[in-house]
């Protein structure tokens, strides 16, 4: 392998061993994801067993918390992180916040990778596990099931599909889960601009504000907006759920959907800050918004802003 990185893979572990959190953000800032993934590469090579391995040294040296969360996520593989997501998630109470974070930020190309890791990770198929462990009751139980099992493919029925939307989400009492998941999740993102745009003139409603009037519960509401969202443009999707979660009440939270926000997506949609304009300013919010003083989230606030590229 090159050592076109073993200065920085010393700088890494010194400033690691040194717990110097800020100059590990500092240090984070100056590479861009493959630069990181090639410095993971040669100082897991220089390793002598797996406790030496980056991650789990970082782990190591690190508080255990959302600073810990949102370093390695930046680090990690992100398949790996992905997957170690999940299992968690799934772990007694489904996560749905999690889980959704995961696997409805995914293109095909980037499930079939997930789908391949979690065989390789656990000996089980993501799909199974899925319908062995969530049932089939609630639009965040859709969003799980039909995310993972259909592909986004011409449909041929932008007017029929944006009447079908409109039935369920304004016009019903009992609206029929599977449909919207459905309409959502596999069309394409060409067809479902259109189909927004019809629901819109349809309605004279956003479909962001159909959801909300509609549903009550906070996993079926994020989940159902972020599905609409990743299909009219997965940006988007990142900008609303970074909003969701810097706006969360409850502070945990509010630092464990950050640091799972951002340390998978901050490179992938490098741009969500641009449409996060919906809604606010997302530097200023990040700014306002994370303030704890707590040892493993004091840090959290510049790690955002520095994998958002504000500093």
């Amino acid at each position: 392998m090159s050592s076109a990185y073993t200065d920085a893979v010393t700088e890494l572990r010194s400033v690691l061993e040194a717990k110097n959190e800020q100059g590990f953000v500092a240090f984070t800032g100056k590479y861009s994801a493959d630069e990181r993934k090639s410095i993971r590469l040669e100082y897991d090579e220089k390793a002598t067993d797996e406790k030496g391995k980056l991650i789990p040294f970082m782990k190591k040296c690190l508080k255990n918390g959302p600073f810990e969360d949102i370093m390695v996520y930046a680090w990690n593989c992100k398949k790996l992180a992905r997957v170690a997501i999940l299992e968690k998630a799934m772990k007694g109470t489904n996560d749905y916040r999690a889980i959704h974070d995961v696997i409805l930020l995914c293109d095909q190309r980037e499930r079939a990778a997930l789908f391949e890791e979690y065989r390789s990770k656990t000996g089980n198929d993501l799909a199974q596990t899925v319908k062995s462990q969530i049932g089939l009751d609630s639009v965040a139980d859709y969003l799980c099931h039909l995310s993972l099992e259909k592909d986004r493919a011409p449909r041929s029925s932008i007017l029929s599909d944006a009447e079908a939307l409109k039935r369920n989400l304004v016009d019903s009492a009992t609206p029929d889960h599977g449909e919207i998941v459905r309409i959502i999740v596999t069309s394409t993102h060409e067809e479902y601009k259109e189909i927004n745009h019809k629901f819109e003139v349809l309605t004279g409603k956003t479909v962001q504000e159909a959801i909300e009037a509609k549903y009550s519960k906070v996993e079926d509401v994020r989940g159902l907006c972020t599905a609409h969202y990743y299909s009219l443009a997965p940006a988007r999707a990142v900008a609303y759920l970074m909003y969701r979660a810097l706006h969360e009440g409850d502070v945990a939270m509010r630092y464990d959907q950050v640091a799972r926000i951002t340390g998978l997506y901050h490179e992938l949609h490098k741009f969500a800050w641009v449409h996060y304009a919906c809604w606010g300013v997302m530097q200023s919010d990040i700014t306002s918004f994370l303030t704890s003083t707590d040892d493993n989230k004091v840090n959290v606030r510049d790690a955002c802003l520095t994998l958002w590229k504000f500093k």
